[in-house]
C-alpha cells in the first residue's frame, strides 16, 4: 500500500508538471509574434531594449536582433493588440541613451512555437557555452553543499553527504523562486 501511494504521488506530480508545461507552451504559441520593422536609416541597438510605439505607448516591442546591417531590427510583441500603422518611430523605454528609431514599414516574421523553438534551436548551436554554464551551476552548487556539510557536521549533525547534497539542491530551488536571499536557507534549515 505504501509504495501505490509513493506511486500515485509520483504519477500526480509528474501530471502537474506535465500539465504547466503545456500550458505555458500554449501561452507562447497563442501570446507571442515576431515583428520585423524596416527602418529608415541602420542603426546599432542593444539586444533586450524595450522600445514603445510612437503612437500608443502602451505597445511594447522588445529587440531580438538586428539583421542587415541594422536595417532591420526584429523584435517580439505581445499577440492581440491593435494594428500597427505604416510608418511610424519606436521610442526606447528601458535604455534612455537609445536612439528613436523611426521605420518605414513592418511584418510579422515567426510567432509562438516556431519563433521558441528558433531560440532553442540557436541556444543549443552554441552547446559548449551552455554545457559551460552548466558546469559552474553544478560547481555553485558542489560549493554550497560542502560549505552546508561543514556546518552540520559542526553541529555534530551525522548527515551523509548524499543527503546533504539533495537538500542543497532543493535549497538552491527555493532561492531561485522566494523573495529574499535568505528562503533557500531556511528550507535548509527545515530539512
Amino acid at each position: 500500500m505504501k509504495q501505490a501511494l509513493k506511486i500515485a504521488g509520483f504519477a500526480v506530480r509528474l501530471g502537474l508538471g506535465l500539465g504547466i508545461i503545456a500550458y505555458l507552451l500554449y501561452r507562447i504559441d497563442t501570446q507571442t509574434s515576431c515583428i520585423d520593422f524596416k527602418l529608415e536609416a541602420p542603426a546599432s541597438v542593444r539586444i533586450g531594449t524595450t522600445y514603445a510605439d510612437g503612437s500608443n505607448t502602451v505597445r511594447l516591442f522588445v529587440v531580438l536582433e538586428d539583421l542587415n546591417g541594422g536595417n532591420i531590427l526584429r523584435t517580439v510583441q505581445r499577440k492581440g493588440t491593435a494594428q500597427l500603422a505604416g510608418t511610424g518611430t519606436l521610442t526606447p523605454v528601458t535604455d534612455a541613451l537609445a536612439p528613436s528609431l523611426p521605420w518605414t514599414s513592418w511584418t510579422t516574421s515567426r510567432s509562438g512555437l516556431r519563433f521558441l523553438w528558433d531560440i532553442i534551436s540557436g541556444t543549443l548551436a552554441r552547446w559548449p557555452w551552455v554545457m559551460s554554464g552548466f558546469l559552474l551551476f553544478l560547481a555553485g552548487i558542489g560549493l554550497v553543499t560542502i560549505r552546508w556539510k561543514l556546518i552540520l557536521d559542526a553541529q555534530n549533525l551525522a548527515i551523509t553527504w548524499a543527503r546533504v547534497f539533495s537538500i542543497s539542491f532543493v535549497g538552491v530551488f527555493f532561492s531561485s523562486f522566494m523573495p529574499g536571499s535568505v528562503g533557500g536557507d531556511l528550507v535548509r534549515g527545515y530539512y
